[in-house]
């Protein structure tokens, strides 16, 4: 599942149903264990089409959206443009890295597309503001079915590894729920996969 494979998928991403209303339902789960304040700036990381960073265009100053995917950031500018708004911004991560710090970091299903993810965690927590929240939702630990027949770097993600990730890049561990489960048919049979939200708080002169 290499970038090529994200950019031919980006056109018709949305069409499925589940993915929107998995964001929409992992969105609100987000705000009732945070508060945005209308000045905050939002990075959405691995947003694919921005189906979660989106929900934060109205309540947020400023919303970026990074990705290694250019078909999927295509599909983002096309929805900001939609919008008519100029709080949107996008960054191609094959060629930038992340530079700011941010109020609020969210990320859906894209830790276990990443090689290392200790790194990724840390890398993403010295970027959150003072005050500010890293908002980690993905798959639990499961056995390779969700991606079948396509593979991913791994098979959902250990809940302690993120959480040990975010402490040691100075964070408060504030969250670790299950947030919402998704069924698949797998070879005739109902399979469950749970996804956790992991959110970290970086207290003001904790950095």
């Amino acid at each position: 599942m290499d970038t090529a494979f994200f950019d031919s998928k980006a056109e018709q991403w949305d069409a499925h149903r589940t993915r929107v209303l998995r964001a929409e339902e992992i969105y609100r789960k987000i705000i009732a264990e945070i508060c945005p304040q209308p000045y905050s700036k939002v990075l959405d990381f691995g947003c694919g089409t921005g189906l979660l960073g989106f929900h934060f265009v109205d309540c947020a100053v400023e919303v970026t959206f990074a990705d290694i995917s250019a078909g999927m950031l295509e599909q983002v500018c096309k929805k900001a443009a939609t919008l008519g708004s100029g709080s949107v911004k996008t960054i191609d991560l094959t060629e930038h890295t992340v530079t700011e710090a941010y109020d609020i970091i969210v990320s859906l299903l894209a830790l276990h597309h990443v090689d290392d993810i200790e790194k990724t965690v840390c890398g993403l927590a010295s970027h959150v503001a003072e005050g500010g929240y890293l908002c980690l939702s993905d798959l639990d630990l499961e056995d390779g079915s969700f991606h079948y027949p396509n593979t991913a770097p791994h098979n959902g993600i250990d809940r302690g590894a993120v959480m040990n990730a975010a402490r040691k890049s100075g964070m408060h561990v504030i969250c670790n729920k299950t947030v919402y489960t998704e069924q698949k048919i797998i070879d005739g049979a109902v399979k469950t996969y749970p996804i956790f939200l992991i959110i970290g708080m970086r207290d003001i002169n904790r950095r």
